[in-house]
């Protein structure tokens, strides 16, 4: 086995570590791996710096909101939607493809008024669109959503309204009443 291949090996076991616990220390990582408390330093340090691994906040989407929308957009310059999509926290993902004149994004929010307003900040953000397709459906409550910002520092929090903290302050005041 080549050294390159041993590393990427070793990298992949720490990974799947962080995986089962992403708040171990790198002492617990190093010694329940049974791998150089340095090396392992090094290998995270690096990955972080690559960002290869990135340490985030998730939300469940019991939270942040069950409904989904499936919406495929077609038309020109969809570039700010990719913009708009790598911000938001209820995007739950986006996918370019046929040279980027076609785009679909997963949205989740608390109900159906909450994602035509995001339809009304897709339709907003590009002037040039052909076709959009729209699917509704329910996320199951155990996913977990990734938290990209505060909504406060959003371009698009005044015209969406749909702002996450909001959603973890109300949520909280709920399980303090229980």
């Amino acid at each position: 086995m080549t050294s390159i291949s041993r590393r990427s090996d070793q990298a992949l076991i720490v990974v799947e570590a962080l995986l089962a616990n992403p708040r171990a220390s790198i002492r617990k990582l190093s010694t329940q791996l049974n791998l150089e408390y340095n090396f392992v330093w090094r290998l995270v340090k690096n990955l972080l710096s690559k960002k290869h691994i990135v340490p985030t906040i998730a939300l469940s989407a019991n939270i942040l909101g069950r409904e989904a929308a499936f919406i495929k957009i077609k038309g020109n310059n969809l570039e700010k939607i990719a913009h708009f999509s790598l911000y938001c926290n209820h995007v739950v993902t986006y996918i370019e493809g046929n040279s980027s004149k076609e785009a679909i994004v997963v949205i989740a929010a608390e109900n159906k008024q909450k994602i035509a307003k995001f339809i009304e900040v897709l339709r907003s953000l590009v002037s040039d669109i052909s076709e959009i397709i729209i699917e509704y459906g329910v996320i199951p409550g155990e996913t977990l959503l990734l938290v990209k910002n505060t909504c406060s520092k959003c371009e698009y929090f005044t015209i969406c309204g749909n702002n996450t903290l909001s959603l973890l302050t109300r949520n909280n005041k709920r399980n303090n009443k229980s």
